[in-house]
């Protein structure tokens, strides 16, 4: 997928040193047994980075698909690619799964989805892992050769033995940065097979991170 901005990379790269020092805060808190639910691709759980730089916002999100689909293999029928192709269309909408406060004025520039899953959708799905333009980048044949690879091993595997995550980066803008004192996630209505949320964030007045849920959406920070 095509970076969101030149920045992106390096700030997502400062907040996965974060996610490194809140797993190990995690495992003192709660004990190793819980920590283990923290690994990768744990479902019902999904990773949220977030970096304020200037004025923007970025977002990265990462999420097991069956946290956002209900189901990990290439879809099989028209419902189910109906199902992906649904939820990557309101994954790209990321004014309806994250709210700023007002008053910072915070307006979405530019939303990518990335899935392995996405090249059994249709048409529809070119654009999923673009730009607001729907371009791909120069990388789209390798990017296809990828997908094809993940849904062969779908059809391979049962589909509880398969593993596909799907991954999306947002940049926001904010006319009024200073007054962004926190973010309240959407998420959960959205896709309710999300039951918690692991965030890690850099701002200019700090970093830390926090685990949300339904019934605690919110960050504040």
């Amino acid at each position: 997928m095509t970076p969101t901005h030149p920045t992106l990379t390096t700030i997502l790269a400062v907040a996965a040193v974060l996610a490194s020092a809140a797993v190990i805060a995690d495992e003192a808190h709660e004990g190793h047994q819980h920590h283990r639910q923290h690994d990768p691709h744990a479902h019902g759980i999904g990773n949220l980075d977030l970096a304020l730089e200037g004025r923007e916002v970025h977002l990265g999100l990462d999420s097991p698909a069956a946290n956002l689909i209900g189901f990990e293999h290439a879809p099989a029928t028209e419902v189910e690619k109906q199902t992906l192709a649904q939820a990557l269309e309101l994954l790209k909408d990321g004014e309806k799964l994250f709210r700023f406060p007002p008053a910072a004025e915070c307006r979405l520039a530019q939303a990518g989805v990335e899935t392995p899953l996405a090249s059994h959708t249709g048409p529809e799905s070119e654009a999923a892992g673009g730009d607001e333009h729907g371009h791909d980048g120069h990388d789209e044949p390798v990017q296809e050769a990828h997908h094809e690879d993940e849904a062969r091993n779908a059809a391979e595997h049962h589909a509880g033995e398969v593993h596909a995550d799907i991954a999306a980066e947002y940049r926001f803008t904010c006319a009024r940065p200073e007054l962004l004192s926190g973010l309240e996630v959407m998420l959960f209505q959205a896709f309710p097979g999300t039951e918690r949320l692991r965030v890690q964030y850099v701002t200019p007045a700090g970093q830390g991170g926090v685990e949300l849920t339904p019934s605690n959406p919110s960050i504040a920070f």
